[in-house]
């Protein structure tokens, strides 16, 4: 205790350094994205509010046992953190901080679909994934490029804390094993409210389609995964 009392500003230094980490690991999302880093990005999109890896639980892994199923990237894809994660990744890609002006105007246009997503403004869009350190799912998403969508209409669902839901209403199969299965959801309902406000505690996506899963192999996605609306929030708005 002595030796820290004569040198005080030691402890001080400590204590910031630890504080602007902390705030950091916590608020990467609150940053300009412009400033994201790869390992920033890999955060974003597979561990903060708007993405988790899960596994199925030994309840959904019928026919494989749970120890043997790869996690599965739950991502809130129309959520506005992800969309600059997935944006901020192709321009380091590009070597966009590098570019001349020029470049970055063209580069900018051409990624301007990304950013404004037309289709998040009337849809909750979810993606499910392999974990960024899989290459390859044998016995999960992949396996979903061969169902349609008549196969998983009225089984996969949005649902909040009060029993309220969004029924699918497109879904993208995935080309390969390492690609997403993506599912749109409307955003408003018949009177032109949304499914999530900042007075919500949960959004819960379902995916029920239990007869599908041996005979499709779709042991690894989970029955149903739970997301903390209050961590959703950004500027005063649910970020979905």
């Amino acid at each position: 205790m002595r030796r820290f009392q004569r040198y005080p500003w030691i402890v001080i230094k400590i204590l910031l350094a630890a504080t602007v980490l902390l705030v950091e690991a916590q608020n990467i999302w609150q940053t300009p994205y412009s400033h994201w880093t790869k390992d920033d990005i890999i955060k974003i999109a597979s561990d903060s509010p708007w993405a988790q890896v899960v596994q199925a639980s030994p309840t959904t892994g019928e026919s494989t046992p749970v120890a043997y199923l790869p996690g599965v990237t739950v991502r809130l894809r129309s959520a506005l953190p992800i969309r600059q994660a997935l944006l901020r990744l192709k321009q380091i890609e590009a070597k966009y901080d590098g570019m001349s002006q020029e470049d970055r105007a063209d580069f900018d246009t051409r990624m301007k679909g990304l950013m404004d997503c037309p289709a998040c403004a009337q849809n909750y869009i979810i993606t499910l994934g392999p974990p960024v350190s899989q290459h390859q799912m044998k016995s999960g998403i992949g396996n979903l490029k061969n169902v349609s969508f008549s196969l998983l209409e009225k089984r996969v669902y949005l649902a909040n804390e009060s029993g309220q839901r969004r029924e699918l209403v497109h879904f993208v199969a995935p080309k390969h094993d390492e690609d997403e299965a993506t599912f749109f959801f409307p955003r408003l309902d018949e009177s032109g409210k949304p499914l999530l406000t900042t007075g919500n505690k949960s959004l819960i996506f379902i995916f029920e389609a239990k007869n599908l899963r041996t005979g499709w192999a779709l042991d690894s996605i989970p029955e149903r995964y739970e997301f903390d609306v209050s961590k959703l929030v950004l500027n005063g708005k649910v970020e979905f």
